[in-house]
């Protein structure tokens, strides 16, 4: 699976994540209530991929859940209400000529039902630590099926003390390839997504 569909995935798949039902107190819903706050936040996620022995980096900046910019090894992509902006490389930013910002509306209520539906054995693990401060670990599996595409993975996040994701380990497989995913989070009340100039 290429960069850029992993990318693409991820991003639904915390996305739908944020939108999941309002918790209750059991660890399944501390893993979704820690997903909705932390897509309630300006937040930068910086995320490391390996796959097939190949690595690749990717950077996504959430305004919102419905403002997001993401940028990989080769491509740059910016989601807004009203439309979506592509470019690769440094090149020059395209609109596509359809409305695609559409698909991604209508791929986000599909994901989360998919994402409900597919979220099992979650462990709270207890007390961890971050970057030297307080954390709660998570572990959970999600079996899902994104844009045709089967996808089971096998998390492991740790949650600050303010209740939002501070690291996401996930190992997956999609499409018979294995993958790993490893996430940082930097909170940014500063960050702003807006359509390119």
């Amino acid at each position: 699976m290429s960069p850029t569909i992993r990318c693409a995935l991820s991003f639904l798949a915390l996305a739908a994540v944020a939108f999941a039902a309002p918790a209750r107190a059991d660890a399944r819903d501390a893993v979704l209530a820690a997903h909705r706050a932390t897509m309630d936040a300006r937040v930068r996620v910086e995320t490391v991929s390996s796959a097939g022995g190949q690595q690749a980096r990717s950077t996504v900046r959430y305004d919102t859940s419905r403002r997001v910019h993401l940028k990989t090894d080769r491509m740059e992509m910016i989601v807004l209400p009203e439309g979506i902006w592509m470019r690769n490389g440094d090149g020059g930013w395209t609109k596509p000529p359809f409305d695609a910002s559409a698909l991604v509306r209508q791929l986000v209520p599909e994901t989360v039902e998919q994402m409900q539906k597919g979220l099992s054995n979650v462990v709270d693990e207890g007390p961890a630590t971050f970057g030297g401060q307080p954390a709660r670990a998570y572990s959970f599996d999600v079996a899902m099926t994104m844009m045709g595409i089967s996808v089971n993975s096998r998390s492991r996040i740790l949650v600050g003390a303010d209740g939002r994701i501070v690291q996401a380990v996930t190992d997956g497989e999609a499409l018979g390839k294995k993958s790993r995913s490893e996430q940082t989070y930097h909170y940014d009340d500063a960050i702003r997504v807006v359509a390119p100039n």
